[in-house]
């Protein structure tokens, strides 16, 4: 898989939204990025080799549908572009019967057919991107034809005009989907160290019966 060329990488460097991707899983060569909105040409972006796995995670296939969430590192030169350490990305993983497919591809030879939309972004707006990419995922599926990419298209468009301050952006975006309640009742004092924690910036683990 190729990543983007830095010029290319400057000339979106005002979106929030870097990219909308197809991440598919092939009975040989495991999860591979198959589409990429706009499309990248250029070198290996090695602190991005990850992505295709973490997309779609072990045991995806036992769920007709799932979500995922993770961050991106910068390669150096990139990060001095976008001006960011990180990047945040949140994917939604379906399956469709292979027989049911419009174009059926020669290499599909599995009864279904798994693939992850992952769009990645500048804000970390979990909830407000996966109500959004729910819905086009399930329509890009619908369609049973993974060809049809305009949709795609569209919804990159649309998540950068949404997430735009100067088309009305709003910070509640960043807690959508977020129920404070459920979080106090679960952890009550110890919610104020797993706060502190978080602004260390480091990785964290957290276990709860």
């Amino acid at each position: 898989w190729f990543y983007t060329t830095y010029d290319g990488m400057a000339q979106r460097a005002g979106n929030d939204v870097l990219c909308v991707l197809v991440v598919g899983f092939h009975h040989q060569k495991g999860s591979q990025v198959e589409y990429s909105y706009p499309p990248m040409q250029g070198s290996v972006c090695p602190s991005w080799k990850y992505l295709p796995y973490l997309a779609i995670p072990d045991g995806a296939h036992r769920t007709q549908f799932g979500y995922v969430y993770f961050t991106l590192p910068e390669d150096k030169e990139t990060a001095d572009m976008l001006q960011d350490r990180k990047l945040f990305a949140v994917g939604c993983y379906r399956q469709l019967a292979t027989q049911d497919l419009v174009f059926r591809d020669k290499e599909q030879t599995r009864a279904t057919v798994l693939k992850s939309v992952v769009v990645v972004s500048r804000k970390p707006c979990f909830g407000f991107i996966k109500a959004k990419l729910f819905l086009v995922t399930e329509v890009y599926f619908a369609q049973k034809d993974f060809t049809e990419t305009q949709l795609l298209e569209e919804f990159y468009d649309n998540m950068n005009d949404s997430l735009r301050a100067s088309q009305g952006f709003k910070p509640y975006y960043y807690s959508v989907g977020l129920s404070l309640q459920p979080l106090v009742e679960l952890f009550k004092s110890k919610l104020l160290m797993i706060f502190k924690l978080l602004l260390l910036e480091q990785r964290v683990c957290l276990l709860s019966v």
